[in-house]
């Protein structure tokens, strides 16, 4: 006898805490109440009476995700009884929903397409025969998807059993893979059966619940799988299997891609001599021979069929796949780049973006077929650094409607519908931020154009944008494919500098000034690989990279202090490419060269002032200075004595010797061609006194007088001494 508990922390009530509560916490309680005896893992349900119990699953958005949540089983599934009823709610819900039935296993006998908002009424459905019921938000498919399986009360339930064969085709020898994918509701050991039906004894059948089966000749089979629970329960499932006899003719082809009108020479090779060879192009053309030509004018993808016949007939068959596209570039999407800043001073970062677009014509489709038959439009999603915008242009819209459930979605449109909405972080729950929602408003003619954009840049699995129905999104009306994809692009820059980078938008820094072409190169990562992928897409832009900083200006050379000399060299230094303005003792600014020469400067002070001009134009604000003072004339010699006669034997020489410019540094007196000892100079005022008596008669004195910086001025002059 199995018994089975009904508690109240697995059964939902109006309380605050039916919306606080955490599915991590009541999962661990259940657990640990199953693992204490006190309530199965596998919670079934309770018997029931005439009106059936209604069992409550909860649309959830919260930070742990989106998701269809069973108040009894805290997970997407719920078992109940037959007149058993399930209610959906959506007071926990953050966001809009659908509740979508699928008849993936059992088949609803009332679908289910309804849509929700936040705290919209329950969607209820009473179950009245048993089988696995699924469901799902087809807004949020990939996440959202949860099952109803109903069961009939007090019996063994039979093996779940969800198997997988693959393949179930191909050419002999033909290797499959099978796995049972079993379970059992009730918890009973489960044994396995497969019968891969090549042998009326045990020689092709397996006991494991993975097996793997050859079959070596070609034929058609059928593969049984059984398993049962020990208790009556047994569940089986038949997979035909069909292995196929080589063919002995083989088709190629060079090339197999290119640009239209594209010229294919084709081969067929055959195991036995004797055949003929009759072709199908593909595209309403036929050959023959073991070596046609055949050039396709039209883009588009073809399949070449070879038929090799004997005397007897047809002996076997190939096809080889031919792809040819309108130019080079038709799988790739149109692209620009951009650069910002696109003018800065150096050293420039830039942040540069390929800024990549994709297109698509937007048609009704799925229910709109028939409730907006002449829905159309076009629609683009322009993906750039930092962000993406999507574009809509409609018509055929009923007048003056609100339309706020439009989504870009991560698949085709034939695809499961277009799927999902695309996420740009596939991490985190579905969100508005999280997502792209081109909603509009029609005009009074049923037109209405639209365009948004989010601060991210959208990844590749942004392929469509999908219309809802305005009266019940759960139903989709138009859809538009964007095309080309954006998954396997290959993006290399050329950033005019000598640098390259990669990506859709990388940064690059300009170490120097100057005028740059950036250009990115967008190619698939099969180009070359003769997928028909070959080609690329470039743009460019322009960057312009200044020189605000202003050059240093030095003087390396030149006279300093007092100099002797009227002439001044100097030599000038700065950033290369740079030139030199100049001027002297406060003139006007002049060009000069970077080792400028001034003659014929007048004795005194001079004030040389140079700047420098880089080649942007960038001008020294605080100009080099060098100050110097020409002195070309000798010391000023005068009161030359004794003059005329003397008595004195030993007469005192004087003199007055002063410089305005330099010190006097150096004095030499002779007295008839003999130097005087005993030079005395103090200030500026000279005297001498012979050690010997002067004889009478006529003497003449010389006087050297010399400067700090060399000038000289040389006096002589008489004087007699008398008897």
């Amino acid at each position: 006898m199995r018994t089975w508990f009904d508690l109240s922390l697995a059964r939902k009530v109006p309380s605050p805490m039916s919306h606080s509560r955490r599915p991590l916490v009541v999962g661990l309680l259940v657990a640990v109440l199953a693992a204490a005896g006190l309530l199965p893992l596998a919670t079934a349900p309770a018997a029931t009476g005439a009106a059936g119990r209604t069992w409550v699953v909860d649309a959830v958005d919260d930070a742990y995700g989106n998701r269809w949540e069973s108040v009894d089983t805290l997970t997407s599934e719920v078992r109940i009884g037959v007149g058993d009823t399930v209610e959906w709610q959506f007071d926990r819900a953050a966001m809009a929903h659908d509740l979508t039935s699928e008849d993936t296993r059992a088949v609803w006998p009332e679908p289910i397409l309804e849509h929700r908002d936040i705290d919209g009424p329950p969607i209820r459905r009473t179950f009245s025969a048993p089988g696995t019921y699924y469901y799902l938000c087809s807004i949020h498919g990939t996440l959202m998807r949860g099952s109803v399986v109903v069961e009939e009360p007090g019996a063994n339930r039979a093996p779940v059993i969800a198997p997988v064969v693959d393949p179930t085709s191909g050419p002999a020898p033909l290797l499959v893979h099978a796995t049972a994918n079993a379970t059992d509701p009730d918890g009973d050991p489960l044994t396995y059966h497969w019968d891969f039906g090549t042998a009326d004894d045990a020689s092709d059948t397996s006991t494991a619940a993975h097996a793997m089966y050859a079959y070596d000749e070609p034929g058609a089979f059928t593969a049984t799988l059984t398993v049962s629970d020990g208790r009556g329960g047994v569940t089986s499932e038949q997979f035909p299997i069909s292995a196929e006899a080589a063919s002995p003719v083989s088709a190629s082809a060079t090339p197999t891609s290119g640009t239209a009108p594209l010229d294919v020479a084709f081969t067929a090779a055959a195991t036995t001599t004797g055949l003929s060879y009759a072709w199908s192009f593909g595209d309403g053309t036929t050959g023959s021979g073991a070596s046609p030509d055949h050039t396709y004018d039209e883009a588009g993808s073809y399949t070449a069929t070879v038929t090799a016949s004997d005397a007897g007939g047809v002996v076997g068959t190939d096809t080889v796949a031919i792809t040819a596209t309108e130019d080079g570039h038709a799988h790739l999407p149109t692209i620009a780049a951009t650069a910002t800043p696109g003018s800065a001073s150096a050293p420039a970062t830039v942040a540069f973006s390929t800024e990549v677009t994709t297109t698509g014509e937007l048609r009704s489709y799925s229910d709109g077929l028939v409730s907006f038959p002449e829905l159309i439009g076009t629609a683009a999603l322009v993906r750039r650094r930092g962000s993406t915008t999507a574009s809509l242009a409609v018509s055929g819209l009923r007048p003056s409607t609100a339309h706020p459930n439009v989504h870009v979605h991560e698949q085709p449109c034939a695809q499961d519908r277009g799927g999902a909405h695309f996420r740009f972080d596939e991490t985190q729950p579905f969100s508005a931020a999280n997502e792209i929602w081109p909603t509009f408003t029609s005009d009074a003619g049923g037109h209405a154009a639209v365009s948004v954009e989010q601060p991210l840049r959208a990844g590749a699995r942004a392929v469509s944008v999908v219309v809802h129905d305005p009266d019940n999104s759960a139903k989709r009306i138009g859809c538009a494919d964007l095309a080309p994809g954006t998954g396997e692009l290959a993006y290399s820059w050329a950033f005019g500098d000598g640098s390259t980078g990669s990506g859709p938008d990388p940064d690059h820094t300009y170490a120097r000034a100057g005028r740059y072409t950036a250009t990115v190169t967008v190619r698939s990562v099969h180009d070359g690989h003769g997928m028909g992928l070959d080609g690329s897409r470039t743009a460019s832009v322009p960057v312009v990279v200044t020189d605000t900083t202003a050059p240093d200006t030095r003087i390396a050379g030149g006279p300093t202090g007092t100099v002797a000399s009227a002439r001044a060299a100097f030599r000038l230094t700065s950033e290369p490419g740079a030139t030199f303005s100049c001027r002297l003792d406060a003139r006007a600014w002049s060009p000069c060269s970077a080792a400028p020469v001034l003659r014929g400067l007048r004795d005194g002070g001079h004030r040389l002032e140079v700047r420098a001009t880089d080649a942007a134009g960038n001008t020294d604000p605080t100009p080099a200075v060098r100050t110097w003072t020409v002195d070309t004339t000798g010391p000023r010699v005068r009161d030359l004595r004794p003059a005329g006669s003397t008595r004195d034997r030993t007469p005192t020489l004087r003199a007055r010797i002063t410089d305005r410019r330099s010190d006097v540094r150096r004095v030499v007196l002779r007295i008839d061609g003999r130097p005087v000892p005993g030079l005395r100079l103090r200030g500026d005022r000279l005297t001498a006194t012979p050690r010997r008596a002067l004889a009478p008669g006529r003497h003449v004195v010389h006087l050297v007088a010399a400067d700090a910086v060399g000038n000289r001025t040389v006096r002589t002059w008489r004087f007699t001494v008398r008897r």
